[in-house]
C-alpha cells in the first residue's frame, strides 16, 4: 500500500488525457489514466469515489449545468470528507463523509496547505490538476 507521498508523486507524473476510461456503472462518465492509477493505487483500492461522482443526481446535475466542478477528497484518520463545488469559496453542491477508508492522506505542500486530493469533473470527464 502506498503511502500519500509516494502516490502524490506518480501522480504528477501523468499529464496527459488522451485515453479515456469508460466508468462501468455510468458510461457519460469517463476518467484519465492518471485517475485510474489513484484509483488502483489509494489504499486497496478508492473505485468507491468515481462511483460516487458517477452516479449521485446532484453532482451529474452540476456538471451538466456548469460544465466543470471541483472534487476535492481530505482524508484524516482513516475518514475522508468528499466536497464538491464549482469553485474555491463556493458552498458545497455535494458534501459527504466517509466513515473508513484507507486511502491515504495527502501531503501538505506549499501548493495545497489543506492536504486535499484534488480532481476535475469536466465535462463528465474526470482529470487530475495536471491534466487539464
Amino acid at each position: 500500500m502506498k503511502n500519500g507521498q509516494d502516490l502524490l508523486n506518480e501522480l504528477n507524473q501523468f499529464h496527459d488525457s488522451d485515453l479515456p476510461y469508460y466508468h462501468p456503472l455510468n458510461h457519460d462518465v469517463t476518467y484519465t489514466p492518471g485517475v485510474r492509477h489513484f484509483a488502483f493505487n489509494a489504499g486497496r483500492g478508492a473505485y468507491w469515489l468515481f462511483d460516487i461522482l458517477a452516479t449521485e443526481p446532484e453532482i451529474l446535475k452540476a456538471v451538466r449545468d456548469l460544465g466543470i466542478v471541483f472534487v476535492r477528497l481530505t482524508v484524516k484518520d482513516s475518514r475522508a470528507i468528499l466536497v464538491v463545488n464549482a469553485d474555491d469559496g463556493e458552498p458545497p453542491l455535494f458534501r459527504r463523509v466517509i466513515g473508513y477508508t484507507d486511502c491515504p492522506e495527502r501531503p501538505v505542500t506549499k501548493d495545497d496547505p489543506n492536504g486535499e486530493w484534488l480532481f476535475y469533473l469536466e465535462n463528465m470527464s474526470l482529470l487530475l490538476p495536471g491534466q487539464r
